[in-house]
């Protein structure tokens, strides 16, 4: 009972065009990955102003909370390894 590893995985990826477009297609692919300094400078160079970390469950959207958008019917957060900023335009 081999389980495939994740270098594996990542190997098949790159080989298999299959594979790749399947992966690129389910909404998991990520083009682009930022930390809190450079999203924070990319918002600011887009004009966004009052620019701040937040968590997923707060927004200064009135009511964002009902809106659940990251967080699980249980009440945990989706991708606890997420991070969330928001700004103002």
């Amino acid at each position: 009972n081999h389980q495939p590893t994740a270098d594996a995985t990542a190997i098949a990826l790159d080989t298999d065009p299959v594979a790749v477009g399947q992966f690129r297609t389910s909404g998991q692919a990520h083009l682009w990955m930022y930390d809190r300094y450079s999203l924070e400078r990319l918002l600011e160079e887009a004009g966004f102003t009052g620019i701040r970390q937040c968590v997923a469950e707060w927004s200064r959207i009135d009511n964002f909370g009902q809106y659940r958008l990251d967080i699980a019917p249980d009440g945990n957060v989706r991708k606890p390894d997420s991070f969330y900023m928001e700004g103002e335009k």
